[in-house]
């Protein structure tokens, strides 16, 4: 019929079949894997700044910065501006130099 070698379909069939076991083991596309390991860090570390998860989580941070930010700003801990840090760092040494 379409005279093909029996070896040739073989091989074909066989290249299928290891394309679609690796499209299984893959599981969840991408960005869901970095949302759940991100997801992970944030229960791991509930202290962390928007900053130190960025330096940890650098890959998973910045491909969902890119392709997800709406997810990743809902997810990340409230921003917390310079001055309130600095105010806080003023008393936590006040406090010290009473002791």
């Amino acid at each position: 019929m379409f005279e093909v070698d029996s070896k040739t379909v073989k091989k074909y069939l066989s290249k299928n079949r290891q394309k679609e076991k690796a499209d299984s083991k893959a599981g969840l596309p991408l960005f869901q894997q970095y949302q759940k390991l991100l997801l992970d860090g944030l229960k791991d570390y509930p202290n962390d700044t928007r900053t130190k998860i960025r330096e940890c989580f650098k890959k998973e941070y910045i491909h969902l910065y890119r392709h997800d930010k709406e997810w990743l700003f809902k997810h990340l801990p409230d921003n917390v501006s310079r001055h309130v840090l600095l105010k806080l760092l003023i008393g936590l040494l006040g406090m010290m130099s009473i002791v």
